[in-house]
């Protein structure tokens, strides 16, 4: 079989591990020392690879798997951890082996393929947006870049880069992201500047013992150059050049490498800045795990029962799960067949490490980045979808009412993506038929097509809604990942001053552990 479609991954982390926030409870095992005996890179502490079945020291020239952490039983949200710059796509310093895409195989009969999660979409019917009437989320979007060129301290060590190098990655970060109709804007002359900073200059990872103090010191540097995307290159830790980069949602910088010292395959990391913008805007990796070997993968997808969410790195349903090995890295191989299931290798994409002259996005990678792009430009949700009145999720926690436990959750920024504010409603504790009703009022009734964005997460159930005891659809919260849905379109109501929106839970995902819902905020556009 071929695995077009695929379930949403496990919660985890794309570059390591962050430190738990107050009011988060961690529900992760301890991680396996150096030595000890392994299964998987994720039981593994950061920064080591679980190879011929021991935790080793990872080599310089690849990223660390993201850990997995199962949700807590409780029904909460586990938070995430700050992801690990763990240098992303490193400079190669050995002949590259045949590329990460698994090795052609012969067609097997048809294969299993991945069970999809329903999408978080109304169950009554909704009207498509006047085409007239596009709003400005929906237009091109453009983020302005500075280049910031780091050294030490004293002015030593500084980054291999050039304003006309800067030129050359932007110009093809925007042959990728043309699908996404987002734009990188640079002007060689204007935007390039230095800084002198030993502590930004050899950063590296979150295992660093000063990791926290640089990222306080690169959202400080991000922060004096107001409206734009800072990407700092920089020299690295060791005694030579690093050839890898790095970003998330949870700082606000990009960090790569000189120019001429990271190479793919043979040839210089053209799109390495594209890839790590994808990070910066919301993106995982398409693979879950880094294997050396064909063999390892397969015997990966034997130890897992042929579970294809071993190798599903991002959750989304449109991108295939990605079995990267470097055995296959550079290899020209479009699909590999393991213990008789072909899968399709996502070469093309940007966030997969196989080798191609060639990059794009999936559409499910567009509406992620996309929303990312639209909250970092500092606008409001409700310009995605033409609303004129929006309604935190979490000013509501404080009035609502029914079973189980309501609460404003805050620190977001913890999870993968952006969330409005920087905060959500949380519910959890129900059982069906548990429900929760919570008032909201309108300065200006009338009639209103609402939209509402939620999060997803493991421990999510599925939900019907009501506005005013009008029906508003169904929809089905769980996700392997946590992370934030784009506007949901639940039909139009006719609103009055005081209206009250209200779930029952209808039960839950075969694999969501309990029945939990999150609103991020309510979208309200007139309907005349």
């Amino acid at each position: 079989m071929k695995y077009h479609n695929k379930r949403l991954t496990c919660l985890r982390w794309c570059f390591g591990f962050f430190l738990l926030s107050a009011g988060y409870m961690s529900c992760s095992s301890p991680a396996l020392g150096p030595g000890e005996s392994c299964s998987a890179e994720s039981l593994c502490m950061p920064g080591l690879s679980c190879i011929n079945g021991t935790c080793q020291v990872r080599s310089s020239e690849e990223d660390s798997p993201e850990p997995v952490v199962e949700p807590p039983n409780d029904g909460s949200v586990a938070p995430e951890v700050t992801p690990e710059p763990v240098l992303d796509m490193l400079s190669e310093r050995r002949e590259p082996a045949p590329e990460r895409t698994l090795e052609p195989a012969p067609e097997p009969a048809p294969e299993p393929v991945l069970e999809k999660v329903p999408e978080v979409r109304p169950e009554t019917p909704v009207e498509e947006l006047d085409p007239t009437e596009k709003p400005p989320g929906q237009n091109g979007l453009t983020l302005l870049v500075q280049a910031v060129q780091v050294s030490h301290d004293d002015g030593s060590r500084a980054a291999s880069i050039t304003p006309a190098q800067v030129k050359q990655w932007v110009d093809e970060a925007n042959k990728v992201f043309a699908v996404a109709k987002i734009t990188f804007q640079f002007d060689p002359s204007k935007d390039f500047s230095q800084h002198k900073s030993t502590l930004l200059n050899r950063i590296n990872s979150a295992s660093d013992p000063d990791w926290q103090q640089a990222v306080n010191e690169g959202n400080k540097v991000a922060l004096s150059h107001p409206g734009k995307m800072t990407v700092f290159f920089r020299y690295g830790r060791g005694s030579q050049p690093t050839g890898g980069g790095f970003s998330w949602t949870n700082y606000d910088f990009v960090v790569m490498p000189g120019f001429d010292k990271t190479f793919v395959c043979g040839h210089q990391n053209i799109t390495l800045f594209a890839h790590e913008v994808g990070h910066y805007l919301g993106l995982h990796h398409t693979f879950k795990n880094i294997y050396n070997t064909v063999a390892e993968a397969k015997q990966a997808w034997d130890n897992s029962a042929q579970d294809p969410n071993v190798f599903d790195g991002d959750g989304l349903d449109d991108t295939s799960p990605d079995a990267y090995n470097h055995e296959l890295q550079c290899s020209s191989a479009l699909s590999m067949t393991l213990s008789g299931t072909t899968f399709p290798i996502p070469r093309h994409n940007i966030m997969s490490y196989h080798d191609s002259a060639q990059k794009t996005l999936s559409p499910d990678q567009v509406d992620v980045i996309r929303q990312v792009a639209w909250l970092r430009l500092g606008n409001e949700l409700k310009g995605l979808v033409n609303a004129t009145i929006q309604i935190e999720g979490e000013t509501l926690a404080s009035v609502a009412s029914g079973d189980g436990n309501v609460a404003a959750q805050h620190q977001m920024r913890n999870f993968h993506g952006r969330w409005s504010q920087n905060s959500q409603l949380w519910w959890s504790g129900a059982v069906p038929p548990g429900k929760l009703s919570a008032p909201f009022s309108m300065t200006i009734p009338g009639t209103y097509r609402v939209y509402a964005v939620f999060t997803q997460a493991p421990d999510f159930g599925k939900h019907s809604l009501q506005i005013n005891g009008q029906s508003a659809g169904t929809i089905d919260l769980y996700a392997r990942l946590v992370r934030h849905t784009k506007p949901i379109d639940l039909g139009v109501h006719t609103l009055q001053t005081q209206n009250t929106l209200q779930f029952t839970v209808q039960g839950k995902h075969t694999s969501s552990r309990s029945y939990g819902l999150g609103l991020d905020a309510l979208l309200f556009k007139p309907v005349p």
